[in-house]
């Protein structure tokens, strides 16, 4: 489970020529931000990772699709986190005073299944529905949220690979297979829009001593992988 993408871990920003796209740096998370507001759905399919327990028994890997999240409160974020002893699938919503539910899912899977995560606000934003669906195992479940509007931020569009700081605060980011984000898209203005786009922000993980830990390895519209570069 993961907490609050506070814009105050964003250091070193700068902007790259090509395409527009933006470049940051975090201290806990990696990925793809669609930025540029009225987002109000997002889907993305990953594969679970392999992990091990290189950087010791409380390491892990989180990831995640969202909205808001970024540069204020509220968000909504659905995902799953790998440890070296498991796998567990989640729901997190906060709203702007910081307070919501974060809710488990049971869903049998194995590293190696194909996810696919999906998370969307009706059109008058009361409703708020998530889906987690293991590709390979063809298994659903969903989750429906009433009374959503609270929740609401389509500031941005986020499709993330983190180093989960809840429940295991202060654990390393676990070593992980490379993860490959597929058909990774959100609803914009009522049109779906690639993650990787003019108004994307590529985000690198650093450890303690300033080197990359995680990263984006290539992006190609509604694709991208991250790869492993340390524990920390």
């Amino acid at each position: 489970m993961v907490v609050l993408l506070a814009a105050g871990m964003l250091v070193g920003v700068g902007t790259s020529p090509a395409q527009a796209v933006t470049r940051a740096y975090s201290g806990i998370w990696s990925g793809v931000l669609s930025t540029g507001g009225g987002y109000s759905s997002v889907t993305a399919e990953v594969n679970i990772p392999r992990v091990t327990a290189l950087c010791g028994g409380g390491s892990n890997v989180a990831v995640f699709i969202g909205l808001g999240a970024w540069t204020r409160l509220p968000f909504v974020q659905a995902g799953f986190v790998v440890t070296p002893k498991g796998i567990g699938f989640w729901s997190e919503l906060f709203d702007k005073t910081g307070r919501g539910p974060v809710t488990t899912i049971a869903l049998p899977a194995r590293p190696g299944d194909r996810i696919r995560l999906s998370l969307g606000f009706s059109p008058n934003r009361s409703v708020l529905t998530f889906r987690w669906e293991n590709l390979t195992r063809h298994l659903v479940r969903t989750q429906r949220v009433t009374n959503a509007g609270r929740y609401y931020n389509g500031s941005n569009a986020d499709y993330i690979v983190e180093r989960s700081y809840y429940p295991y605060r202060g654990s390393p980011l676990a070593r992980y297979s490379a993860i490959t984000f597929r058909n990774a898209k959100a609803v914009r203005y009522g049109h779906w829009v690639p993650a990787y786009n003019s108004r994307s922000t590529l985000i690198t993980m650093l450890g303690a001593r300033g080197g990359a830990t995680s990263r984006v390895t290539w992006a190609s519209g509604t694709s991208f992988g991250t790869g492993w570069s340390g524990c920390r």
